[in-house]
């Protein structure tokens, strides 16, 4: 009796094989995943094995048994650790659907000014978009915390667009992601020109140095531009802000070691120390 029960509880945490099948009964991919994984989780695995989205409406089917409820743990039921089941797409857009941006580059202004570019994952949202054949969506890599848009149907697509970006070594581009940050306060900023070095680490991407950033950045192509890109509305003030910055952090890491030497105290031991009110 030990030895069942023991034996069930390993079979209860293992993980579990998950052959997904298309309407025709051919294998489209497989993947494993541990047995407590919810269904919107696995949803979003399958997402990125396929290379396009499997979103809300899409049903996955294991025999009679539709698998629906988002966060339910379908494969807790599962005996073995293996299991097929067929993927059922649905046309149409539904609120929860992970989808990529495919238009030509705007600028959203209904949530602060951020620059939505293609290929920029979007999330539909429940919320109604302001006209017919619009949805609105939540661009989670535009801006610095993501911004919300209206986007018409034709722009948003299952698989990430093609980005129509390449380069060799010297070419130079223009840089669209988020802020990065880097050695001794410095930032890259989007906007700003780099000059390719070599491939980058990862696939699709290229190295590149900055002026202004002191490390060689590995950037996905997709945040690649060959023009630089719209200036956005207070922009020039954001670009005043960062620039003050990099000259005050500059300007720390040369005065604080001439403090220490006309003091008398050893550079490596130099402190600053915040006068007290008396």
């Amino acid at each position: 009796m030990e030895t069942a029960a023991s034996s069930g509880s390993s079979d209860s945490t293992e993980d579990v094989t998950v052959s997904v099948l298309s309407i025709a009964g051919e294998q489209v991919c497989s993947v494993l995943l541990p047995r407590d994984t919810t269904l919107v989780d696995l949803k979003e695995h399958l997402t990125a094995t396929l290379g396009s989205s499997v979103t809300s409406a899409d049903v996955l089917c294991h025999g009679a048994e539709s698998w629906q409820e988002p966060q339910s743990r379908p494969l807790v039921g599962v005996a073995g650790c293996s299991v097929e089941v067929t993927l059922v797409r649905h046309q149409g857009i539904h609120a929860g659907d992970l989808l990529y941006y495919s238009g030509h580059s705007i600028v959203v202004r209904s949530d602060g000014h951020a620059l939505v570019e293609r290929g920029m994952r979007c999330r539909v949202m429940p919320e109604r978009a302001f006209a017919e054949n619009y949805h609105k969506v939540f661009v989670e890599e535009a801006g610095a915390r993501g911004v919300k848009a209206d986007i018409h149907a034709a722009h948003l697509s299952r698989t990430p667009p093609a980005i129509p970006v390449s380069g060799k070594v010297g070419d130079v581009f223009y840089y669209t992601g988020p802020p990065r940050l880097g050695r001794d306060g410095a930032e890259l900023q989007p906007g700003e020109q780099g000059e390719v070095v070599e491939e980058g680490v990862l696939p699709g991407s290229l190295r590149l140095r900055f002026a202004n950033f002191p490390d060689l950045c590995s950037v996905e192509l997709r945040h690649l531009r060959p023009e630089p890109p719209p200036v956005l509305p207070g922009s020039c003030l954001l670009g005043l802000c960062a620039c003050l910055r990099r000259f005050s952090a500059w300007l720390c890491r040369f005065i604080a070691p001439a403090s220490a030497r006309a003091s008398g105290v050893q550079p490596s031991n130099f402190r600053f120390r915040a006068r007290d009110g008396t």
